[in-house]
C-alpha cells in the first residue's frame, strides 16, 4: 500500500541556519498538503491505513446510489454511475442508460420454439428498468463509460486481474473498480441457455449476477458500494473472490488521462 510522509527538519543550535530553513519547510508543508488535498477521499487516514501492516483496512469515499426501485436489473450502469460521480461527472443512472447503454433482444422464443436473445457482451438483454431484464458484461459498460467520460477518463478493462491486485495497484492508489461478483456472493449456478443472435451460438447464462463497486479491503472483507445493498458493504474475502471468480473475473477501473 502506499503511504505518504512529511519529513519534519530538526531545529538548529544556530539561530541563523534555523531562520533559513522556515520558508523552505513551510514550502514543502504546503505543497505536501495540497497534494494530499488533491487525492481522493479515504474514509481512513494513510496513518490509518498504515496499521495492522499489508492487510490493513483502506476504504474509498464513493458516492453511493441504490438501484431500487428504478432499475431493478441495473446494476451494472448503477454501479458506473458511482465510479463517474466519485470522478465528479454529473451525470445519473437514468441519463447513463438512455444515453450510453445499448441494449438488445432479451432471450424469447421463435416461433421454431428456440430461446434467441443477445449477446451481454455486445448489448444489456431486455430493459434494465423492467425485472425481465438481464443483464450485462464487462465490454458493454467498458464502451458505455469510455462514451459518458467524454474521453476525459481512461477506461482500463481489468478482466482477469485478482482482487488482490485490483486492491493493490488501484484502491490504494485512490481507483474504485466495479467488479461483477453474484448477489449477496451467493453461489453461482446455470439459468437459461439461448441461441446468441450475433452468431448462432449457444449461450448459458450464470445466475445470480450482480455488478457492485469495490471500495476497499482488509484484512476479513472486500467493502463494495453495493447497488442492492448500502454504501460500503462488507463481505468476507473467501465469498466475494469466489463469486467474482464465478462471474470471470470481470472488473472495470476508470481512471484520470
Amino acid at each position: 500500500m502506499t503511504s505518504y510522509a512529511i519529513k519534519r527538519t530538526r531545529r538548529h543550535a544556530c539561530g541563523g541556519k534555523w531562520k533559513l530553513l522556515l520558508p523552505a519547510a513551510a514550502l514543502l508543508l504546503l505543497g505536501a498538503a495540497l497534494f494530499l488535498l488533491s487525492r481522493p477521499a479515504l474514509l481512513h487516514s494513510p496513518e490509518d491505513n498504515r496499521k495492522g501492516g499489508p492487510d490493513a483496512m483502506t476504504v474509498l469515499d464513493v458516492p453511493f446510489l441504490s438501484q431500487l426501485p428504478e432499475f431493478p436489473t441495473g446494476c451494472e450502469s448503477v454501479s458506473a454511475v458511482m465510479a463517474l460521480q466519485y470522478l465528479g461527472i454529473d451525470l445519473s443512472p437514468g441519463e447513463f442508460v438512455d444515453r450510453y447503454l445499448p441494449l438488445g433482444d432479451a432471450p424469447h422464443q421463435g416461433e421454431d420454439g428456440v430461446l434467441t436473445g443477445c449477446d451481454p457482451s455486445e448489448a444489456f438483454p431486455g430493459d434494465p428498468r423492467s425485472e425481465s431484464g438481464w443483464g450485462c458484461f464487462a465490454p458493454v459498460i467498458l464502451s458505455a463509460l469510455e462514451q459518458a467520460s467524454q474521453g476525459r477518463y481512461e477506461t482500463r478493462d481489468l478482466t482477469g486481474e485478482s482482487l488482490e491486485t485490483l486492491c493493490s495497484q488501484y484502491l490504494a492508489d485512490g481507483t474504485p473498480v466495479l467488479v461483477w461478483v453474484t448477489i449477496d456472493m451467493a453461489p453461482a449456478s446455470e439459468g437459461d441457455t439461448w441461441l446468441l443472435e450475433s452468431s448462432g451460438e449457444p449461450f448459458t447464462w450464470i445466475e445470480p449476477l450482480h455488478c457492485a463497486v469495490l471500495v476497499g479491503w482488509d484484512d476479513t472483507s472486500y467493502y463494495l458500494n453495493d447497488p442492492l445493498a448500502e454504501k460500503n458493504t462488507a463481505y468476507p474475502r473467501d465469498d466475494v473472490e469466489t463469486a467474482y471468480k464465478a462471474m470471470g473475473s470481470q472488473a472495470i477501473a476508470l481512471l484520470p488521462q
